[in-house]
C-alpha cells in the first residue's frame, strides 16, 4: 500500500531533516512512498505571513488541500483498476 508523506519544511516542532532522509532511502529502495515537502510551511502545514495589522498571520500551506486531494484522486483511480 503506497503511503503519503506531507513534511512541513520550516517545521519548527518536529523538524525534517531525519524523516526526510530516511524516507528518501526507502524509496529508493522501492518502498511505496510519497512525499511531498511545503517548503514555507511550519508545523501543522501553516505558511505564516505578514498580517494586515503588521503581525504574523498563519494560513494553511498554499497547495495543501489541492496536492492531497489529487492524490487521494490518483489513488482512487489506481484501485479502482486494479
Amino acid at each position: 500500500m503506497l503511503q503519503l508523506w506531507l513534511l512541513a519544511g520550516d517545521d519548527t516542532e518536529a523538524p525534517i531533516a531525519t524523516t526526510l532522509t530516511r524516507l528518501q532511502r526507502l524509496e529508493r529502495e522501492g518502498r511505496p512512498i510519497d512525499v511531498i515537502v511545503f517548503p514555507q510551511a511550519d508545523h501543522g502545514m501553516i505558511a505564516v505571513e505578514p498580517g494586515p495589522d503588521g503581525g504574523l498571520a498563519g494560513t494553511t500551506a498554499p497547495g495543501y488541500f489541492e496536492r492531497l486531494g489529487d492524490w487521494i484522486l490518483r489513488q482512487s483511480r489506481h484501485a479502482a483498476r486494479d
